[in-house]
């Protein structure tokens, strides 16, 4: 998996990224998604556009072909690694254009926006089914859950 620089220049340019942004704003969730490949794809790709104020709950991708790869475009961004109990073992800061970490198979993570807008781009192998895409930890708090703001800030705490 590598980034492939046509795609990006393809998708985003200036009136998607303020449409996806001004999406994000609007939503509960406070990040919009902009999925780019066909439906039934082995190879998933798509963009975040994530404000400071998202929370993403932690979770897994339970298959050993399911590494994720995350590259910043825009913004900063803290991808937080769990073990299994929820304790956070590690921060991987990403802050320049093209910054990127893989995320394991079956290892608890989430990244969070440290600028007011942070695009990424992700890539992960697999078929795309809601069903076993991930695996949410009983530790964290679910996205619709009013504990995620505290919890969002306990997250934020150790940048």
């Amino acid at each position: 998996m590598s980034i492939d620089l046509r795609q990006i220049n393809q998708h985003l340019n200036k009136t998607t990224i303020r449409l996806k942004f001004a999406e994000a704003i609007k939503s509960r969730r406070k990040r919009s998604l902009l999925v780019i490949n066909k439906k039934f794809s082995y190879l998933n790709k798509s963009f975040n556009f994530i404000l400071n104020e998202s929370y993403m709950q932690p979770h897994c991708h339970p298959s050993s072909k399911k590494n994720e790869k995350i590259y910043l475009l825009k913004g900063k961004i803290m991808i937080i690694i769990f073990d299994t109990n929820g304790k956070k073992i590690d921060n991987i800061i990403l802050k320049s254009k093209f910054d990127n970490f893989t995320v394991k198979a079956f290892t608890y993570h989430t990244y969070i926006s440290l600028s007011k807008f942070s695009i990424t781009y992700e890539e992960m192998n697999g078929v795309y089914n809601i069903k076993n895409w991930k695996k949410f930890p009983s530790w964290a708090p679910k996205e619709n859950n009013n504990d995620r703001f505290n919890y969002l800030k306990f997250l934020k705490n150790d940048k």
